[in-house]
């Protein structure tokens, strides 16, 4: 009987908070009702609206400090399944000696330079922060088919990568 009284009493503060008609010293009551006033369901809603946004823009182009990437990103270069190619940091340049042609493809394995960038993060009272990734250099080992390559706009082989996996390879004109 005691916990049917306990749940009924915050049944009834739950429904006194909707209505406004809270006691002095019904917590629950209080509770519920300094949360809808504080503005949470607001910054809820306002950070809803702004995830949605969000995955709406998509990804970013390329664009790094010294602008070696950026016509990947200008292209708007897409894979064969038509995923875009490049967002911020996307893409790196792979040494010509890390690739070698393969039955098939090329083999990749060897150094990628990741160009330096920033980026600019808003919070939701609107600030913003600048943000700057330094330049880097990574071990990439693959083998790329053919035919899920696309053609580079300079001499240099690109890998763009997204999570960890390949979304494009670009090779250069002399082998495409």
């Amino acid at each position: 009987m005691g916990i049917w009284r306990q749940i009924s009493s915050k049944q009834r503060s739950n429904e006194a908070a909707l209505t406004g008609t809270c006691e002095n010293k019904d917590w629950h009551c209080l509770r519920g009702r300094a949360l809808r006033h504080s503005g949470f369901e607001d910054m809820r809603k306002l950070f809803l609206f702004s995830a949605l946004c969000a995955a709406l823009i998509g990804p970013s182009r390329a664009h790094d400090y010294d602008h070696a990437s950026d016509w990947i990103g200008d292209r708007e270069l897409k894979n064969a399944n038509n995923v875009p190619c490049c967002g911020k940091a996307d893409c790196a340049e792979l040494q010509d000696d890390a690739v070698t042609e393969a039955a098939g493809g090329y083999r990749v394995d060897g150094w990628a330079y990741y160009h330096a960038y920033s980026f600019t993060i808003s919070n939701y009272r609107g600030s913003q922060q600048t943000v700057q990734v330094q330049s880097h250099w990574a071990w990439i080992r693959d083998f790329v088919a053919k035919d899920e390559t696309l053609p580079s706009q300079d001499q240099h082989y690109w890998r763009c990568e997204s999570h960890g996996g390949r979304i494009c390879f670009l090779v250069p004109p002399r082998d495409f």
